[in-house]
Parts: structure tokens; sequence; C-alpha cells
């Protein structure tokens, strides 16, 4: 069965981070820049949260918050779902699955590594099936 390390490998293993104190318009910026949907949320070098296009539209968007005014703490989701590179796929795909998310920060050691997606998850377990 493929590895986590497998899809960071493929994909790239950038870590794309803000600040707890940062904006959520410099955060949208930096997603659409990145063309991610989501970032982590980094402060001393760990990772305390996870900012997601879904957190984005409901809450802030949906509760009429100011993107400018409205700093990344206050919307994050925390504590983040998370897995480490030597864990198998199908187990990552179960924990989205079951917990209801898009996303899993990939952490080695309690360091960021990188960020995998539900479709990424899918797409290896379909090249693996195939």
């Amino acid at each position: 069965m493929p590895t986590v390390e497998s899809i960071l490998l493929e994909k790239g293993s950038d870590v794309i981070a803000v600040l707890p104190s940062e904006s959520v318009r410099r955060a949208v910026r930096k997603m659409v820049e990145a063309n991610v949907g989501c970032l982590l949320v980094e402060e001393n070098d760990k990772a305390v949260g996870i900012f997601t296009e879904r957190d984005l539209l409901r809450r802030v968007v949906g509760e009429g918050r100011d993107p400018d005014a409205t700093l990344i703490s206050e919307v994050m989701s925390s504590p983040i779902r998370s897995c480490q590179p030597a864990e198998d796929v199908d187990e990552c795909f179960d924990q989205l699955i079951t917990e209801k998310f898009r996303h899993l920060a990939v952490l080695d050691n309690d360091e960021p590594v990188g960020v995998i997606s539900l479709r990424d998850v899918a797409l290896t377990l379909r090249q693996a099936v195939c």
C-alpha cells in the first residue's frame, strides 16, 4: 500500500503557512497565489491550526466578518488533524472520511512537512487499484 510520503514525493512537500496574527485577506491571497485549498497556521515552527476554504466560507463570509479585520487565529480550525509520512494512505482515507475533513497536515516529529488532501488520497488509492 502506498504511504503519505509517496504522495508528498509526487506533489511536493511545500508547506504554505501563515501566522495566527495574519489577516484573513492576506491568508486568502497566499492561498490563491499558491493555488491551494488550505494553509497551515504555524507558531514557533509548530502547526497550531489549519485555515481552509471551508473556514473562509463558514466562519468569515457566512458570519459577515471583515477579512481585513479578522485574524486567522479567530477562524482557523484547531486542533489540526494530522498524519505521518510513513502512514498508509488507506488509513488517512479512513480518517478523512470518518472525521469529515478534506485536509491532513503531515507531521514528522511534530514538524510540518506537508499537507495532503482527500483528492490526493483518492487519486493515490485509485492508482494503486488499477
